[in-house]
């Protein structure tokens, strides 16, 4: 069970975060999938999720790096470096422009094959 459930959230970071196929969220995270953390005042659904990382993506061209992903049970933990760039612009200026490097801590719960719930730091 371990092996299958790492293998549906590496399939997630593939599809989703590195190919931008958003639709795959529909196909692996279950109707009632509760994110714990949503950010950007965003709702904790499946349809806030796919906008949350519609706007990471978009605003900050960011992308994950899985450095590790450990599971036990219906539990998988991916241990990531997400890596984007900041941008701020003002009037047509940009003030900043600079690439960063983020450590993530992620906690998924798995059942009957779909993404269920997402704690992260």
């Amino acid at each position: 069970m371990s092996v299958e459930n790492k293998d549906i959230i590496r399939r997630f970071y593939e599809e989703v975060w590195d190919k931008a196929n958003i639709a795959v969220v529909d196909e692996l995270f279950a109707d009632d999938f509760f994110n714990h953390n949503p950010s950007f005042g965003l709702p904790g659904d499946r349809e806030g999720f796919k906008q949350y990382v519609t706007r990471l993506r978009d605003r900050f061209n960011f992308r994950p790096t899985i450095e590790e992903l450990i599971a036990e049970r219906d539990k998988v933990v991916a241990r990531l470096t997400g890596h984007g760039r900041l941008k701020r612009r003002f009037m047509g200026i940009t003030l900043i422009d600079r690439r960063f490097a983020e450590p993530v801590i992620i906690v998924w719960r798995i059942a009957d094959g779909k993404i269920v719930e997402r704690w992260s730091t």
